[in-house]
């Protein structure tokens, strides 16, 4: 099994602010046996647990992807804007949402949403985001967002495949702490 597992420190330095953000590509079939819940027909999903939040936008307009993330205590958000790109055979890089109509899920079945998934898909390709997020309390100042994703090939030949991760980050809402990643 081929895998990418990045962990991402945000507020590193900065005082009352330790959140992290933790990805991990993996390409492979999937897994048999994990229960999900369809909740499939918003446009923007608000996920929530221990004093912190997220929002994700899934459809093609407005922010896509995470667009807000606020850590339990500190001011404002911490996230402007984080989403994934693809491209195959060398063409032009392309949102994931392009591949298909978003399919949501909520693995744990809790209303609460802190584990969110949603699957892009068309004839050739398969992007699945899973985003799980774990506040540690209202006042704490720290929170935690892991995000699992995995891409299957779903065509009959091979492909050469680039896959990109765009984060903005704009930690205390001061330009100073401002962080972008591709």
């Amino acid at each position: 099994m081929n895998g990418i597992n990045k962990l991402v420190f945000v507020g590193k330095g900065l005082p009352s602010l330790c959140a992290a953000l933790v990805a991990s590509v993996v390409v492979f079939l999937p897994v048999e046996g994990m229960a999900q819940v369809d909740i499939t027909g918003q446009n923007n999903y608000t996920m929530s647990d221990g004093g912190s939040s997220a929002n994700v936008n899934v459809v093609n307009t407005g922010t896509l992807g995470m667009n807000s993330w606020t850590v339990g205590g500190v001011p404002g958000s911490q996230l402007v804007q984080q989403w994934f790109w693809y491209s195959i055979n060398g063409a032009a890089p392309q949102p994931i949402n392009t591949l298909g109509a978003a399919s949501v899920y909520n693995v744990n079945g809790n209303p609460n949403l802190n584990d969110l998934g949603v699957i892009y898909q068309n004839a050739q390709l398969s992007v699945s985001v899973e985003y799980v997020l774990s506040g540690n309390g209202a006042n704490s100042g720290s929170a935690d967002m892991g995000e699992n994703i995995m891409v299957v090939n779903n065509s009959i030949s091979s492909l050469n495949l680039s896959f990109y991760q765009y984060s903005n980050f704009n930690l205390l809402q001061n330009n100073n702490n401002q962080r972008t990643t591709l």
